[in-house]
């Protein structure tokens, strides 16, 4: 698999190695979700790393989350965005598995 820029943003620190474990810290009260269809209602500000691949060269990717779970929405996992829709695969204090939120880029708050 050809290598990929990585990229940081919302505070978070780019690992040396993506291939490596790393930590990504996230301060109370970030969250990404979507409030209403509006603009104004996204809410992206926790922080994350990314990459931009084309569905060619995607092939698979994994994930393993380890947190100290403290409250009840505390929340770990995945965001995949193949335009116009965003998969967020994540796991959080109320499950013991992962679950799959598939939303359009043009929809409320309401999974598909």
């Amino acid at each position: 698999m050809p290598a990929h820029t990585w990229h940081a943003a919302n505070g978070a620190t780019l690992p040396h190695s993506t291939s490596d474990s790393f930590t990504i810290t996230a301060h109370p009260i970030t969250d990404i979700w979507r409030r209403d269809a509006t603009p104004e209602g996204d809410v992206f500000n926790a922080p994350y790393i990314y990459t931009t691949l084309t569905p060619t060269t995607f092939s698979r990717l994994a994930v393993k989350v380890t947190v100290p779970w403290k409250t009840q929405f505390d929340q770990g996992g995945l965001l995949i965005a193949f335009p116009p829709l965003i998969r967020a695969v994540e796991t959080d204090t109320a499950r013991t598995g992962a679950g799959s939120k598939p939303v359009s880029r043009c929809s409320t708050a309401n999974p598909l």
